[in-house]
């Protein structure tokens, strides 16, 4: 390779190791307290030793002498490792993120992916079916197109997630995946057809930088205690919804019961626990459906892009069924429990204060008929 040529390589993976590496530790002090952050920070690490193999690869290439023969295999073989890792964690990242819960059968065709991928640089060692090394200077083998195409497939899952969840979600869930495809998939391209450059390390530093940036930016739309969407994000939903009169979404006004009770006689930390965990059980049986707003305190509203009442009224007995086996397995000092109401958000019919509303108003019949139930007063009806 000539000088030049290995110059623009090594600047270029320099440049994506000092991008990586800033967002390493710029993000480091968050990421205890936010699971989608560490996700995101496993694709950053493999991705960020995949531009240092990278660079070590090109310098490495064409000297003499057997320890830059090993380290130029052991190199290249993380190059294409990486490669293959990096699409994958992009799949569960999204996946992850968008709350979708992949097919086992989706699974187990990424683990199988990542064997056999694995696999085959194992037996490069010994064959050169992915790439070689003559005199210290490596060569494309007739299987290096398999990661080229691996990684390009994992971005079309993770496009199919999306669209998926856009479907199913509507405008209750936004997630600049674009930020990532375009430098992703502009990189890939221009290292497949253009052969000694390196270009898919840096776009997919410039990928998650774009990735982590819009991440950081829906914070203002996110429950700091519980991780759910917040009231802010409710509020964003509604310029939106206001724009689109032909939208139609459903949603579910939840109140916690007894839930001062549990502040008052547990203390507040056992009442912020009782907030994390039902929200935590919200979030799960909405899924890609819709999304789990805090709307204040102890009250939520999940949001769902359906006007089925029969789907809204599924999802209510999903959730009941939801907080009955959490008292049962989750050993706690609480038991949970939620009077909800609900309604279809119809343009024609009603403004967005109305919907709000009607399932406020839906949501207290139900608590009064609990309070009824257990002999108690409603002490938040007249808040």
């Amino acid at each position: 390779m000539s000088l030049d040529i290995t110059t623009a390589v090594c600047v270029g993976d320099g440049a994506a190791v000092l991008l990586l590496a800033t967002l390493f530790f710029s993000n480091l002090t968050r990421i205890n307290d936010d699971e989608d952050l560490r996700m995101l920070y496993k694709l950053l690490i493999i991705v960020l030793l995949g531009a240092v193999a990278d660079w070590f690869s090109h310098v490495f290439d064409g000297h003499p002498g057997t320890i830059f023969t090993v380290l130029l295999y052991v190199s290249k073989s993380y190059v294409y490792f990486a490669n293959i890792v990096a699409g994958v964690l992009w799949v569960k990242y999204v996946a992850f993120h968008l709350k979708v819960r992949l097919h086992r059968v989706h699974v187990m065709a990424l683990k199988v992916v990542t064997v056999v991928g694995c696999l085959l640089i194992v037996v490069n060692l010994f064959v050169p079916i992915i790439f070689s090394i003559t005199d210290n200077v490596y060569e494309r083998g007739m299987l290096y197109k398999i990661y080229t195409l691996i990684a390009a497939l994992c971005l079309l899952d993770s496009v199919l997630i999306y669209l998926r969840v856009k479907k199913s979600g509507g405008m209750l869930k936004f997630f600049p995946i674009a930020v990532f495809l375009v430098p992703a998939i502009v990189g890939i391209t221009f290292q497949f057809f253009i052969y000694g450059i390196s270009t898919i390390w840096i776009s997919l530093a410039i990928s998650i930088a774009g990735i982590m940036t819009a991440t950081q930016n829906e914070i203002i739309y996110i429950d700091r205690l519980t991780g759910i969407y917040n009231r802010s994000y409710l509020d964003h939903l509604q310029k939106m919804i206001q724009s689109r009169r032909a939208f139609l979404i459903s949603g579910i006004m939840i109140d916690l019961n007894d839930f001062k009770s549990i502040n008052d006689s547990l203390g507040h930390a056992v009442g912020d626990d009782a907030l994390i965990n039902t929200a935590r059980i919200f979030a799960d049986v909405v899924g890609e459906k819709g999304s789990a707003i805090r709307y204040a305190g102890d009250e939520f509203v999940l949001l769902l892009n359906t006007a089925d009442t029969n789907i809204v009224e599924n999802i209510i007995l999903q959730i009941k069924d939801a907080l009955e086996e959490y008292n049962a397995s989750a050993e706690k000092p609480y038991k949970l429990s939620a009077s909800m109401g609900f309604a279809v958000f119809d343009f024609k019919q009603h403004s967005i204060a109305a919907f709000m509303n009607i399932m406020d108003e839906r949501m207290y019949e139900e608590k009064a008929r609990y309070y009824r139930e257990h002999g108690e007063k409603d002490r938040r009806r007249n808040r």
